[in-house]
């Protein structure tokens, strides 16, 4: 397979997942819910004031903020993953180090809201690994100067 079918497949199979169930806890959350959710939750800095629920959470909120991050992450490592120039080589290793270390926060989440994964969640990181691992899958990484 070639680089620019694994960034196809990783594409498709990320954008896929947003319609899919991905997590399911109170009820089935599709992942844009849960990307929306996870978004504008974190962005509510009134949450964590006294007296509000996630104050009292401040692992949670930390955990959800982070996970927030992770497609705006993804975005910018896929941006990083096309070019191949050295140039962009370090910050892509930066930015495929910070996302995978920002996908177990996900799981923390699951865990305080009593959800557990869904096929939308296991496609979802599917596509974004196989799309910022492309150069590494398919055996030879073109690097031009």
């Amino acid at each position: 397979m070639t680089k620019r079918q694994m960034l196809t497949v990783g594409f498709a199979l990320y954008l896929l997942s947003f319609f899919l169930i991905s997590v399911v806890g109170n009820g089935p959350a599709r992942g844009y819910m849960c990307a929306y959710l996870a978004t504008g939750l974190a962005l509510d800095t009134s949450l964590i004031q006294p007296g509000q629920a996630l104050a009292q959470k401040r692992f949670e909120y930390v955990a959800l903020v982070i996970t927030a991050s992770t497609n705006f992450l993804f975005l910018l490592g896929a941006i990083l993953a096309v070019k191949t120039t050295r140039r962009w080589r370090t910050p892509a290793v930066v930015v495929r180090a910070l996302l995978l270390m920002t996908i177990p926060f996900s799981w923390v989440l699951m865990a305080y809201e009593s959800g557990y994964p869904r096929e939308g969640y296991f496609l979802w990181i599917i596509g974004m690994l196989l799309v910022l691992f492309a150069d590494h899958a398919t055996g030879s990484p073109q690097v031009s100067s």
